[in-house]
């Protein structure tokens, strides 16, 4: 958690915050289909569980964001729509996360780590009924 102090008193940012800022951002960017379940690592899926339980609401383990004086480093992990340029999803995420994140919160993001962990094959309707 991050706090600041100011002439009134102190200011919390959770982590939790920062990791919803950051899923809306990367949900605005065309292409992406959802956040991933979860990052890779021992006792992430563990972890999200946990701080699921504490937020009395299911947390995503697509994201993972770690606060060290006022600077925050993002991990996503997200499933991208078929026929988009990876890449180019990819770096739209992290600069529409950067943006909302340091906007927000007004704190400075180091880096915002993208692992493209699927990709959603959309089913076509093929407009002809079977009799």
């Amino acid at each position: 958690m991050n706090t600041k102090q100011n002439n009134n008193g102190s200011v919390q940012i959770s982590e939790s915050v920062i990791s919803a800022v950051a899923e809306a951002a990367a949900m605005n960017v065309s292409g992406v289909a959802r956040l991933a379940r979860v990052i890779d690592g021992p006792g992430w899926a563990q972890f999200t569980q946990g701080l699921g339980a504490v937020a009395g609401r299911p947390i995503n383990g697509g994201i993972k964001v770690q606060t060290e004086n006022d600077v925050v480093t993002i991990d996503m992990s997200l499933v991208v729509l078929y026929g988009y340029l990876l890449p180019i999803v990819a770096k739209m995420v992290q600069v529409g996360v950067v943006t909302a994140v340091e906007s927000m919160t007004g704190l400075k993001v180091a880096a915002v780590n993208i692992r493209i962990a699927d990709i959603l094959f959309e089913r076509r309707e093929t407009g002809t009924d079977a009799e």
